[in-house]
């Protein structure tokens, strides 16, 4: 290293490229300009796992020196033309970084050094609230724009910070040459755009609105309550369409619908007994017991249940359906056998929707005021520009603010300039993506598939969504006048039923377009694979 000689700092601290690459540059007769020049620019790396981390630090345990295997360098990924040779790589003439949508991520590494024998590392003094980190800079006409949390600012001077920019963190990873420690600094470069990690923390779908001043989050026991029971009921209620089809197939498909009828309404009945065990246990345990209870409210509610039919033709009031399912739950949910044996269609019942409604209503106990959690703000990542000619640098930063102007911030070189992909790019690879749909599609195996996906939607786009009332009068245009409301929803969905349903219309509208685009052969392709036949 006694060739190496370092160009003149202000102070004794520098910042150089990763220490274990020093012995690639300094190998041979002596550095190259070009080598020197490396030795002061902080190193890019890209790894391709989402344990890129891990990687990492196994990586340096083991042998430090091989990081230069990690360094970035162009490479595109385009999909190879006819009659290329399997071998093929699409040529790229810069750096092009991708993002983690790809598979890639993208890492920073410097090391900061003190400028004596041996160039040990610098010790950063967290208490007198030192620390390290780097700057994302765009290249634009052969200056340099700094991203202050909002917007990209003009630098004065590269070496400098611009008042406001912000800083993402930089953190220290030990490592071994030999029997000496050293530390490399590390930081993820942001390659998703702001929008990216724009969440809906900020939206005002449960404030309240000009007729509720009170600041209660809407109760979300009566939207349990007229999802599950009160609009399954109404879709029940409501007949099925048997135009058009024959006279020999209509009595199949009548035997076929009340057979779906029955094992729906055996889950409506379940629904209205487990929203009645955690939300009125005063009325489930009178139904439970047959026993009328005192409270007026609950009494009505019993009453209610009791005097109306849930199936005429079967001759069962609603508490016997109600006792009748519950009592065969394991079967009906499919974890027991065999199959359930009692038979209820709730499509013949006598029972009022409005005032069940009105009835369950007035039993809920009132409920306890809950305070909802404050929105945590975004991750300002920078507004990348979606341009393929936009460049980027970056710089890393060491800031004594405790020293005042007699150690300023320290600001390295420039990294390589890198282009950064977006997310169709067609040099970027393609994360391989393979998604099961459920085997079983019956209500019973759907409905054991968790809502673990929820959308905030808005009171504005609540009431633009409630001018839909016919798809045919929708798709000619005309909608119904908007309803107002004063509050937005958030609706909790099933990822499995999400997938089918998004899978079947994205089929109809692939088979419709393809007349026009001539997708399909870049759509799909489909290879059959043997399963295992049902025991």
């Amino acid at each position: 290293m006694s060739t190496l000689v370092l160009r003149r700092r202000q102070h004794e601290v520098c910042w150089l490229t990763a220490a274990p690459l020093w012995s690639s540059l300094l190998a041979g007769d002596g550095p190259s300009a070009d080598d020197l020049d490396r030795m002061h620019r902080p190193t890019l790396l890209r790894l391709e796992s989402d344990d890129f981390m891990d990687e990492l630090v196994a990586l340096l345990s083991k042998d430090a020196e091989r990081l230069k295997d990690l360094e970035a360098k162009p490479r595109s990924y385009r999909a190879r033309p006819s009659g290329a040779g399997y071998d093929y790589v699409a040529p790229i003439d810069h750096l092009k970084l991708y993002q983690a949508a790809h598979g890639h991520f993208n890492l920073v590494a410097a090391t900061l050094v003190c400028r004596t024998v041996g160039l040990p590392d610098k010790g950063v003094d967290v208490p007198t609230r030192e620390e390290v980190g780097f700057v994302l800079r765009r290249v634009v006409d052969g200056g340099e724009l700094a991203w202050s949390g909002k917007d990209w600012l003009a630098t004065q001077a590269r070496g400098e910070l611009v008042l406001g920019e912000q800083l993402v963190p930089l953190f220290p990873m030990p490592y071994s040459v030999g029997d000496r420690r050293r530390r490399l600094f590390v930081g993820l470069v942001p390659t998703s755009s702001i929008e990216t990690f724009k969440n809906a923390g900020g939206a005002l779908t449960l404030s309240p609105g000009p007729g509720d001043r009170s600041g209660d989050p809407p109760d979300r026991r009566l939207e349990e309550l007229d999802t599950k029971v009160i609009a399954a009921l109404d879709a029940l209620r409501a007949p099925a369409p048997v135009t058009g089809l024959p006279a020999s197939d209509q009595a199949a498909f009548r035997a076929a619908e009340t057979a779906m009828r029955q094992e729906a309404s055996r889950f409506l009945l379940l629904d209205l007994g487990d929203f009645l065990l955690h939300n009125v246990p005063g009325l489930w345990s009178a139904l439970q017991s047959r026993e009328r209870p005192t409270a007026g409210s609950l009494a009505a509610a019993y009453d209610l249940l009791h005097s109306s039919w849930a199936d005429t033709i079967a001759g069962s009031s609603w508490i016997d359906a109600l006792n009748g399912v519950w009592s065969e739950r394991e079967r009906i949910w499919g974890d027991a056998a065999p199959a359930p044996a009692y038979a209820v269609n709730l499509e013949s019942s006598t029972i009022d929707r409005d005032t069940l409604r009105a009835r369950l209503v007035q039993a809920l106990p009132a409920r306890t005021k809950a305070r909802l959690e404050e929105p945590q703000p975004p991750f300002q990542a920078p507004k990348l520009d979606p341009r393929a000619s936009a460049r980027y640098v970056v710089r890393c930063v060491y800031r004594r603010p405790c020293c005042g102007a007699l150690h300023p911030d320290l600001v390295s070189d420039a990294s390589r300039p890198f282009a950064i992909a977006s997310f169709f790019d067609f040099d970027a690879p393609a994360r391989p993506v393979h998604i099961s749909l459920p085997i079983d599609t019956s209500i019973a195996g759907l409905r054991k598939a968790p809502k673990n996906v929820s959308f905030l939607i808005s009171q504005e786009l609540r009431a633009q969504m409630g001018r839909v009332t016919d798809a045919k009068k929708a798709l000619k245009g005309e909608l119904s006048s908007a309803d107002s409301f004063d509050l937005g929803m958030i609706c909790s969905f099933s990822i499995p039923i999400i997938t089918i349903c998004a899978l079947m219309v994205l089929m109809v509208f692939i088979v419709l377009l393809n007349i026009v685009f001539w997708w399909m052969p870049f759509f799909r392709i489909c290879f059959p694979i043997p399963l295992k036949a049902k025991g």
